[in-house]
This record gives structure tokens, C-alpha cells and sequence, in this order.
């Protein structure tokens, strides 16, 4: 079979998200090369050590739950790291992360994160989509739940949902890029230790809640 059929139709440029032709490796309206740059074909090593496997939805919500959400900070420490190494795009993952923080600022790069992850699943036709407004809108409402009186706050467990539909729509986009790539299936020690850690607090701040003295 020949090693082409193997790679996704590119119907718009996945850098200006301009409509191209099918076949071309170059777009023709800012100049950006994505055969060999964007689009590979099977599961190179230099990818591999990027993103050695995909996540799970179900994983990414339940550490968010178990770490009371702080683990969001990480999914988007993650994504700038392995978005901006595949694409060799010039950006600082650490410093993106801190500035998740900075009012206003913060809010702008969440929601461009959230805008080239939906614009470079579009340009693959990747069936999966989302509003980048709404889901700004949907993850900083349930963040703000946080801060509602005990025990409502427990609503701000909710926070990840909005930032789930993101997840889904980044690992079909990684599977079309890179058919080799597999999901895995457990969690990661380093994860299964804030399970723990987390589950451990959440049955104490449950049985307050819910356990007479």
C-alpha cells in the first residue's frame, strides 16, 4: 500500500487555515510548509518522546477531580509543551502556564489555546469541534463555583468538563496526525499517586459534609 494513502486529506492550511488544494505540501497563501512539517505519516521518534501516548478523557477528568482541579494547570502546561514542539513553534510552556494567573492576560491564552487546537482539527476535517468563546466562557464559570460557600464549592469539580470536550477533540486530531500513537490504558505511577493523595482528601471532605458528629 502506498505510504500516502496512509496520511489525512488536508483540505485547509493548518497554519492560516486557508482552503488549499489536496496534494499540495506548501500552502499557497502564507508559505508554510506542512508535508514533511505537519502531517508525517506512522509515529516518528522525535514525536514519540513528545507525546508517548494519548490520553484518555476519562483519565484527564478524574485527575482533575482527585487534585481538586489543580491538574488543569498541567493539561495546559502539556499542550503548549507538545503543540509547541511538533509544530516548532517558538512559545514558553512555563511562561504560559504562569500566565494562566494574570487577569485578562491569562483568560487570552486559554482562549488561544482553545482557538488553535479547534482551527488545526477543522483543517484536517476532524470531526470533533467546539466554540473557543463557549468554552472559555463554560471553564471560567465552573472555576468560579470554587468560591461559592462550603459545600457548594463542590460544584467546581465541574471545571474540567468544558476543558473535556477540548481533550477529545486534541486526541483526534493526534490520531489522525499520528496513526501510531495508542491510548493508554493505565495510569501512569506518578498519577496513581495523586489518586490516592486526592481520593484520601475527598473522603475526609465528603465525611464532614455528610457524616453527622
Amino acid at each position: 500500500m502506498d505510504q500516502n494513502e496512509n496520511q489525512p486529506v488536508i483540505e485547509k492550511c493548518p497554519f492560516c487555515s486557508e482552503k488549499i488544494a489536496p496534494g499540495m505540501t506548501k500552502c499557497t497563501h502564507c508559505g508554510e510548509e506542512f508535508g514533511a512539517h505537519s502531517i508525517k505519516p506512522g509515529l516518528s521518534k522525535e514525536v514519540a518522546q513528545i507525546i508517548p501516548d494519548l490520553q484518555p478523557a476519562w483519565h484527564f477528568a478524574v485527575l482533575s477531580a482527585a487534585t481538586f482541579g489543580l491538574y488543569e494547570i498541567y493539561w495546559f502546561y502539556r499542550n503548549w509543551r507538545q503543540l509547541g514542539a511538533y509544530k516548532e513553534l517558538d512559545i514558553l510552556p512555563g511562561w504560559r502556564t504562569a500566565g494562566l494567573f494574570i487577569p485578562i492576560y491569562g483568560q487570552y491564552l486559554a482562549y488561544d489555546l482553545f482557538r488553535n487546537i479547534r482551527d488545526l482539527a477543522k483543517a484536517l476535517s476532524v470531526d470533533k469541534s467546539y466554540s473557543p468563546g463557549l468554552i472559555l466562557f463554560g471553564w471560567l464559570t465552573l472555576i468560579a463555583l470554587w468560591f461559592l460557600p462550603h459545600p457548594l464549592w463542590f460544584f467546581g469539580l465541574l471545571s474540567v468538563w468544558p476543558l473535556v470536550a477540548v481533550h477529545k477533540v486534541l486526541n483526534s486530531y493526534w490520531q489522525k496526525t499520528q496513526p501510531g500513537l495508542a491510548e493508554k490504558l493505565e495510569f501512569a505511577r506518578e498519577e496513581k499517586f495523586l489518586l490516592l493523595l486526592g481520593g484520601i482528601l475527598l473522603f475526609f471532605v465528603f465525611s464532614k459534609v455528610f457524616v453527622p458528629e
